[in-house]
């Protein structure tokens, strides 16, 4: 097989040869035509209308449509809740209504804040019920450690002194 016969099996196709078919006016491959039998694509090529509606459809559906480069938003509502919808649990919500809460906050943005420093640090603050407390051994304990370390700097003063 010579390049000049592998030039005319590309161009076959190309060109319009026994490789197409006319069908009521429009070239179809033999390979379409064979594929779904000649009846068949004759009839669905015999309406002219209905063939030019569904090409023009096609096209219009392979055409990505893109939203416009600017878009003005309408200005958010705010969303009113139940305010015991809000108070229930998680496990609760998600149970009966499932789906996400409409007003959703941080465990950590609510918790974990400056505020809890503020409220620990002012002059009336009250210790907390629930925080751990020192009993008689936890408090000797920690006398202890601060005697041994006291012992331990005077020690150290007194050698400096002496050399």
């Amino acid at each position: 097989m010579s390049s000049s016969d592998n030039c005319d099996a590309y161009r076959a196709i190309e060109l319009e040869g026994d490789y197409y078919t006319d069908v009521n006016g429009y070239q179809v491959p033999q390979n379409i035509r064979h594929r779904f039998r000649s009846t068949i694509t004759s009839e669905l090529l015999a309406d002219r209308d209905k063939v030019e509606r569904d090409k023009d459809e096609l096209l219009y559906a392979n055409v990505k449509q893109r939203p416009p480069a600017y878009q003005q938003r309408q200005p958010e509502q705010p969303k009113t809740t139940d305010p015991d919808y809000a108070t229930l649990s998680n496990d609760l919500r998600s149970a009966v209504c499932r789906g996400i809460p409409v007003q959703r906050r941080s465990h950590t943005k609510t918790v974990h804040n400056e505020d809890i420093f503020k409220e620990y640090f002012q002059d009336d603050h009250q210790p907390s019920v629930h925080r751990r407390r020192k009993d008689w051994l936890g408090r000797w304990t920690e006398a202890n450690i601060v005697r041994d370390r006291l012992y331990k700097s005077i020690l150290e003063s007194k050698k400096k002194m002496t050399e």
